[in-house]
């Protein structure tokens, strides 16, 4: 009887289910035929004609405050706003005591001021939905920021506060180590960042401004009252630069002038460290592999340009020589007062990483005698004025325009240097004692003599 009874409901559900989908069905129907009736200007009612916003063009501005800040901005329709604080001082401004303190400050950008902790810095910053980073190196600290646009002001407030007020306690920067101790880790995993270390040491000599690492000998060995010394001598108003994307010149001065203030301190110089050329060599257990990095001077402003394009002829050309097991790469560095060009190489043996070597001197003997830079111009300018389009780009590339004494978009577009241009800049650089810094496999490598020989 149970069982009969389970099955008369079972099949009276399902009765009941089927007549349902019928009605909702032949509803959809009958609604489907209704709706397919009206008009489009009833069912989507959209303006007859179109008033799209006039075309706006961003404009980049900048000017020197009376207390020495330099400002920069570019003006453009944005949510968003992306600011740069640029210091002028980094590893090249040290003392000796104090190498490892522009990085290890970076580090602890945002921990803590006299009036609130790092705790408390950081959660009024994201509950304004404010998002910051810092960075160090050798002439310059950088404090990052992206704010909505409304929030302008209290960010600047802050980020100021960070800069100028130092943490109320020295326990702040000390707790930063191990987050800055994870860089030093990537001297040992990546043979790319040791060799750029090694390089400025061979191109600028041990223990000069900017030969001397960007890292500390010892981080563990920092002691903070030296850190704070540097702090004091180079975190000065005449010493820094704000460069913004998405805000007015005028409304970033109005922001900026209530919390920066005044100052009284001589301007912050760095010591010359001129380019001497020469050779380092750390032999080091990488699998067997050998490491070479070739390095000659740039030039800086106006005349960089050229080295910019021919550091991007010289990847062209080394890109199509990569074989399994070795790489060549060129590269740029440029400083406010020159810079360094050259390339990175890589092989499974020491032979092999001569002749990538001697690859990379060829072409630069190529490029001297004549060269096609159209391609290389056109790509560089790209992508500089894709960066401009606006954000944290944009940001980068006037900060780069400002480090080597450029307007912006004089620095983004190279398209008028020439062959001639390029040619001679790699002329110039053959001419020069070269840089050469060796990691890894060393047994039966060349001589800095024989291989400068090979260069001429």
């Amino acid at each position: 009887l149970w069982i009969a009874f389970l099955i008369k409901i079972f099949f009276a559900k399902s009765h009941s289910i089927e007549m349902l989908a019928k009605s909702v069905l032949r509803v959809s129907r009958q609604q489907c035929r209704s709706l397919s009736m009206y008009p489009v200007a009833v069912e989507m009612p959209l303006r007859s004609t179109m008033d799209p916003a006039a075309l706006y063009a961003p404009t980049i501005t900048g000017t020197k405050l009376a207390n020495g800040a330099s400002l920069s901005a570019r003006h453009s329709r944005a949510d968003n706003v992306s600011l740069k604080f640029a210091l002028g001082c980094g590893s090249r401004h040290e003392l000796f005591p104090e190498k490892g303190a522009a990085h290890l400050l970076a580090h602890a950008a945002f921990a803590g001021t006299q009036k609130e902790s790092g705790l408390r810095l950081m959660r009024s910053l994201e509950n304004h939905g404010i998002t910051v980073g810092a960075s160090a190196n050798r002439e310059q600290i950088v404090f990052s920021v992206n704010t909505p646009a409304e929030f302008v002001d209290f960010a600047v407030e802050k980020v100021t506060d960070a800069i100028y007020s130092p943490p109320q306690f020295s326990h702040a920067i000390d707790e930063r180590r191990s987050v800055a101790a994870l860089d030093y880790d990537t001297l040992v995993s990546s043979p790319q960042t040791a060799l750029t270390e090694l390089l400025h040491e061979a191109a600028y000599g041990d223990g000069t401004p900017m030969g001397s690492s960007l890292f500390a000998s010892d981080l563990k060995k920092l002691d903070v009252g030296d850190v704070m010394e540097y702090r004091i001598r180079n975190f000065r108003t005449n010493n820094l630069s704000v460069l913004a994307d998405g805000v007015a010149l005028n409304s970033l001065e109005s922001s900026v002038k209530g919390f920066l203030g005044s100052s009284e301190n001589a301007p912050v110089t760095s010591i010359p460290s001129a380019f001497t050329g020469g050779s380092v060599r750390v032999r080091a257990d990488l699998a067997g592999d050998t490491h070479i990095a070739v390095a000659f001077p740039a030039q800086t402003g106006a005349a960089g340009k050229a080295y910019a394009v021919l550091k991007e002829v010289l990847a062209s050309r080394l890109s199509g020589s990569n074989a399994v097991g070795s790489y060549a790469s060129a590269f740029s560095i440029p400083y406010s007062d020159g810079g360094l060009i050259g390339a990175y190489c890589a092989a499974s043996s020491v032979t092999g990483a001569e002749e990538l070597v001697g690859n990379v001197i060829k072409e630069l003997k190529a490029i001297a005698t004549s060269c096609d830079v159209t391609v290389a111009a056109n790509k560089v300018t790209l992508s500089n004025l894709m960066a401009l389009e606006g954000g944290d780009a944009a940001a980068d590339v006037m900060l780069a325009a400002s480090v080597q004494g450029l307007d912006t978009m004089e620095y983004a577009d190279v398209r008028n240097v020439s062959a001639k241009d390029v040619s001679a800049a790699a002329a110039t650089v053959l001419k020069s004692n070269p840089a050469i810094a060796v990691l890894g496999a060393t047994y039966g490598l060349k001589s800095f003599d024989s291989m400068k020989a090979g260069m001429q």
